[in-house]
């Protein structure tokens, strides 16, 4: 089943103040730290597997970041993979997604560093393979961006109504991101998961953050 959740501004700042006051150390996290934190939470719980240590996988654009600077007629893209692991009985437990938003921002701030590109640059495939997707551990990923800002797109016939990302499909654990479809602050969540999973995560991800003070 594909299925999109929505993550409303409230709901944002509300998992902000949350992961900050567990944290104790000040940072700031972004709406895309805090979104991805809590829906990798909820799948891992949903999904109810066994795997020891649990990775998180998205794309950065590292254009911004190089010393020295890349030239102003730089045209292209130029993407790295952010990888980020916790292990499951820290992510599965009560500051769960304080952990993972954590883990996740210090992935991100890592690829700021001086040398951080290029290290992790020339380790990323091994970091890849060095897992073990079948056995005792398990990679998540995101596709998209709310910055894409795929509901401004109009080919002639006006502006998308729904769009989803049916590549997600081939992966349990693979999550799309994007803008909500409705101009609103917030950010929709795009999963491709059994009927049975699709429910139980429905359940998770409704529900924990009512608790959440």
């Amino acid at each position: 089943m594909l299925a999109t959740f929505v993550m409303g501004q409230s709901e944002i700042e509300k998992l902000k103040k949350w992961v900050l006051a567990r944290n104790l150390k000040e940072n700031i996290y972004s709406t895309f730290v805090v979104t991805c934190a809590y829906v990798w939470v909820c799948l891992i719980k949903a999904l109810g597997e066994s795997h020891a240590r649990e990775h998180f996988l998205f794309a950065v654009d590292c254009r911004a970041h190089f010393e020295p600077a890349l030239p102003i007629t730089y045209f292209g893209s130029c993407i790295l993979g952010c990888f980020n692991s916790a292990t499951k009985s820290d992510l599965a437990g009560e500051d769960g997604i304080a952990v993972a938003a954590e883990v996740i921002r210090n992935g991100i701030q890592g690829m700021k560093d001086d040398d951080g590109l290029l290290k992790r640059a020339a380790n990323y495939f091994a970091s890849i393979q060095s897992c073990q997707p079948a056995g005792s551990e398990r990679i998540h990923s995101s596709a998209g961006s709310p910055l894409l800002k795929v509901y401004d797109t109009d080919f002639g016939w006006g502006k998308p109504k729904k769009s989803e990302v049916v590549s997600i499909r081939d992966t349990r654990t693979t999550i799309s991101l994007a803008e909500r479809s409705d101009g609103q602050v917030g950010v929709e969540v795009g999963l491709a998961l059994k009927e049975s999973e699709m429910d139980i995560f429905a359940s998770i991800f409704a529900g924990t953050i009512k608790f959440l003070s």
